[in-house]
Formats: structure tokens, sequence, C-alpha cells
């Protein structure tokens, strides 16, 4: 038994010999992603509106059995919907056939030796069958499931549907090779639910596109030069922190530890060291797992700071110095309390030999050379960090926005982020839903990675703090939009959904803990346009909050324990 098909469409041909027997199996789950093809097998992803399906597909060795899966990841919703389609024995002038509770069986009236067997598990919500427009038999199915639905496709003699029967008892075992092979840990990744099918579609896209590249990371042997500079590993990381991938930021580490410099957006460079402790510190902060962030600490106490610090410029401590503020947060119940002592003591300290403790400059940031940390303050730092950078050198069309977002510009800022990824997903460097060149130059995603650190860290506002339980959430969405949701913000072992809704001049959040052992808390900060807000409610109840005017918004403060739905909801002018 033969199966033809393309990665990104569907199943053109299963042959047995020289015949045709099933052509054109397509689904709507979308587009085809990272395919791993092995002996008599292959896995792939779909990735459409609703989100991702996980396929299998096995040829039974030695036996004329096709079988072909689809599951939701761990963490999807648990009903979901499928529509199959396909035509079986396609070049048949008459075909008969049975439909029965377990599927359907066609005859070619011009080979009565053997028979088709399209065994469906579960039972289908709705089947129909009819005769094909070019010949066979024309089969459309829709599921509505709680389970993997599960195809069998079978040719041999009449008596042989109690083999197919036996070999579908082995699927549960296959189920679950296909979910550990798929490379998943956990509950899943930051996708959104908006219903514009540009932005669901390409940040789905986006996201499978980041996590395939930072998977083919692992084939790098071991102490071998990486494969792309620590600048492109860096901007994979961040991406990969802003979609709660922490499996994707532990295969970046590694490969990112230098003593060397690396490019930056403006045209300079950066100590890659740092930027390796400054993302093994978000990785904590985001994950809840300490342990790079500890080996990365306990590497440079002792000395190896003060040796740092000493011949460091003032640029590259300033990125030391956002560095060791994320790992001392990070450490925070998991290391010894000297040590995050010393990491604090050290980011107080100027850099050279005086050590002396480092104090404002008149002018801010706009007397003095920008450095890396000028960008990252003004990307992921403090909303007071935010406030003090000067002009910097953004880059690249998401970079560009993401600033934008941060300094208080919605429109332009949503407006760039969506036209970055409307464009890669039409067709980019690599064709249809791309953002970077493939080839051995960047094997990461740094394109992918600051596209997707747009929308967590920019057009969402997250800062998880998993240590402490806490995270912050300051959307920043533009005064067009009348819906947005995002679902699987990761904090931790928890996930949690945020739903916005517009009505004329009423903002509503809705803000759902999905899954976790403990309610976390969230500090909600919202972007709101226009006037100063008349009133504020939480779960119906007006309260007065704090209003900090960031442009021509104003943004809102409150801290809610989210051990249930709850509701904000901002009345305008």
């Amino acid at each position: 038994m033969v199966v033809g098909g393309t990665e990104r469409g569907g199943i053109d041909s299963v042959r047995v010999g020289e015949r045709t027997v099933l052509s054109a199996l397509r689904t709507d789950g979308g587009i085809g992603a990272n395919i791993v093809v092995c002996p008599c097998s292959c896995r792939r992803e779909l990735v459409g509106r609703a989100g991702t399906i996980l396929e299998s597909l096995l040829v039974a060795s030695g036996l004329p059995l096709v079988t072909v899966q689809w599951r939701r990841p761990p963490g999807a919703p648990r009903l979901w919907s499928l529509e199959v389609a396909c035509t079986l024995l396609p070049d048949a002038d008459r075909v008969a056939h049975m439909v029965g509770a377990a599927g359907v069986q066609a005859l070619d009236e011009a080979h009565p030796e053997q028979v088709l067997d399209l065994v469906v598990n579960p039972r289908p919500a709705q089947l129909d069958v009819s005769e094909g427009d070019e010949g066979g038999l024309s089969v459309g199915m829709r599921f509505a499931s709680t389970v993997p639905v599960t195809l069998l496709i079978s040719v041999g003699k009449l008596g042989g549907r109690p083999t197919v029967a036996t070999a579908a008892t082995h699927l549960p075992a296959h189920e679950r090779r296909c979910a550990t092979a798929s490379g998943r840990e956990g509950p899943g990744t930051l996708l959104t639910d908006t219903g514009v099918k540009e932005i669901d579609d390409g940040t789905a896209w986006a996201t499978l596109r980041l996590e395939g590249a930072l998977r083919r990371l692992e084939l790098t042997p071991p102490g071998a030069p990486s494969p792309a500079s620590g600048s492109d590993l860096f901007w994979s990381g961040l991406g990969a922190m802003a979609i709660g991938d922490g499996a994707g930021c532990r295969r970046v580490l590694p490969l990112l530890l230098s003593d060397g410099r690396t490019r930056w957006p403006d045209g300079g460079d950066a100590p890659e060291r740092a930027l390796h402790a400054l993302l093994a510190g978000g990785t904590a902060l985001m994950t809840g797992e300490p342990g790079a962030a500890l080996d990365v600490s306990e590497a440079l106490v002792g000395g190896t700071l003060t040796t740092i610090r000493q011949s460091a410029t003032h640029a590259d401590w300033a990125l030391w110095k956002m560095a060791l503020t994320w790992l001392s947060d990070a450490l925070l119940h998991a290391a010894p309390e000297a040590l995050i002592e010393e990491l604090k003591q050290e980011a107080q300290l100027g850099p050279g030999s005086a050590g002396s403790v480092a104090l404002p400059m008149a002018g801010g940031a706009k007397t003095r050379t920008p450095g890396p940390a000028d960008l990252l303050h003004l990307l992921i730092g403090t909303d007071t960090d935010a406030r003090s950078v000067g002009e910097v050198e953004a880059g690249p069309p998401a970079l560009e926005a993401w600033a934008l977002l941060r300094r208080g510009d919605a429109e332009e800022g949503y407006t760039g982020w969506r036209r970055a990824l409307s464009e890669g997903l039409a067709g980019g460097p690599s064709g249809r839903g791309s953002w970077d060149p493939a080839g051995e130059a960047t094997r990461g995603a740094p394109q992918t990675g600051q596209l997707l650190a747009c929308l967590g860290f920019g057009l969402l506002g997250l800062s998880p703090d998993a240590p402490s339980g806490r995270i912050r959430i300051a959307p920043s969405l533009p005064a067009h939009l009348s819906a947005f949701t995002a679902r699987k913000i990761r904090l931790g072992h928890s996930l949690i959904d945020m739903e916005y809704r517009r009505e004329r001049d009423r903002h509503r959040y809705e803000l759902s803990p999905t899954e976790g052992r403990v309610p976390p808390t969230v500090i909600f900060a919202p972007s709101i346009a226009g006037d100063v807000p008349r009133q504020v409610f939480v779960d119906g109840q007006e309260v007065e909050l704090d209003r900090i005017r960031v442009g021509a918004r104003w943004r809102l403060h409150v801290q809610l324990p989210l051990d249930g739905v709850r509701t904000i909801e901002v009345e305008g002018r």
C-alpha cells in the first residue's frame, strides 16, 4: 500500500498495487506544517483558525491498512469539530456501497474480489455519501468530538473487516506515541481567537514556525558552534518566552552561552553572555522553573561579576544590571538569600573598578549614546523604564511596532504588527506563513520571535513573575477594535484567557483561569484611548483606580486574585 500527498495539503492518494482506492482526503483543519516522516508513518501539524491539530498517518507493515488520526494538542478545548472529505475508488465507473454504524463499505463492480472498508471512530455527527462527479464515491463527514478522530482504510476480501476491527484496538498505543513524538510540553502556548483569519492564522503559523525552528536547534552537535548568531537566538528565545513555550527557551539557552559579542538591531553589538543571563532569568519568571537561572547565577557570583563589571562599558553594564534584576527576582524561594543579595548589590553598582553606586545621569538617555539595554528597557522593562528611554533605533518592523505600543501609540503599533503578520502569512522569505529565510544562516527564527514577542509583551503587556505567583497583563488595544481574545497566557503551571469587548464607550475585559493549581494574582493595567475614564467596575462593583496618562491614552491599575472569572468594565466619557 502506497500513500501520497504534500506537506501543506492533504493526502492525494492511497494505492494498492496499481489501483487508487482513495483520493483527495481533505479536512478543514488548516494548512500542514512541521512534518516528521519515518518509515511507514508521518506526523504533522495542521494550522488553521481553530488552532492546531496533530495529524498522524500510519501504514501497517504487511497489511493493506492505513490509519489516519487527528487530535487536538494538550490544553485545547475538550469539545472540538472537524470536517473530513474524500473520494473512494475514484477510478471506478460503478460502485456498490453500504453505509453502517462503523463507516462505509464500497465495491468496484469491475473488481468484485476486493472490498474497500472505511472505518470511522468515533461515529460522525453527519455522514454524507454520494456518487462522485468524475466517478467513485464521494464521502463527507462532520465530527463533534471530545476524543481523537480516526479513519481506518483497508482493502481485502469481504470477510476482512474483523481484521480491521482487531487492528483498531491498538490505536490507543499509537495515539500515546504520537502525543509523545509531537515534542509539545504542558498545556500549550499563547494564541489569539479574534475571528479575523489573518490574525488568528498568522499567530498560529508564527507559533508553529518558531517551535519548529527551535526544535531543529537540537540537531546541533554538542560543542559545535551555534548555527545562528547570539542575537538571532536571543530574539527567538524571547519570542518563545512571550508565548509561554518553556521548552523552546530551554532549547535556546545552551547555544546562547558565549563570552563573545553579537550584532544588535541598531548596528552595534551586545555581550552575548548578558543576553543569556537575561533570557535565563526571564524563562524562570515565566515558567517558575529556576534551574537554568540558578546555574547562571552560581557561575556569576564569587568574583566573576566583579571582574565583568570592572571591564564593562556603561552600555554593557546597563544590560547586565537588567539581567541581574531578572535573575534575582526569578530565584525567589529557589536560592540562598546570600546569592540573591549579591546579585542585587552588583546591580546597584556602576561599571568600572571604582564600583560606586550607579546614579541617574542628568538628561537621561538622551545625553549619551544608546546601548542594547535602552532598547530592551523600552520593550520589556517597566513603564518607568520605557518612559525614561530616549530615541533608539528599533530595527525590523516588528520591533518598531513593539516600541510604538510600549510608548503608548497603540494605533500605529497595532497596525505595524498586523501588517508584518499579514505579509509573512501571505508570502514571506520562505513562502507562505514564514517570516525568516530558510537555511543554515538563520536556524533560529528571530523575525518570528520578534513578531510573537510584540504580541505578548507589546500588545498584551505581559510581565510574568511565577515565583511570586503573579502576572501583569497590560493590554494596549487600538481604539477601533471592538473585540480581541487571547488564550493560554502562561504563568508557571497556570493558564489564563483574556477576552475584550467594546460597545461604544464601554470597554469590558474578562479574565478567566483555565488551568492551574493555585489561583494566580493578576495586576491588570489596560490602556484606554480618549478622555479620562468616567467609571470603572470590577465584578459589577464600582471602584476607584489609579490612572496614569501615557501619550494620548490612560492606563488603569487593579490587582485581582484570579480565583474565578473576573470582569473589569471601563466606562468612557
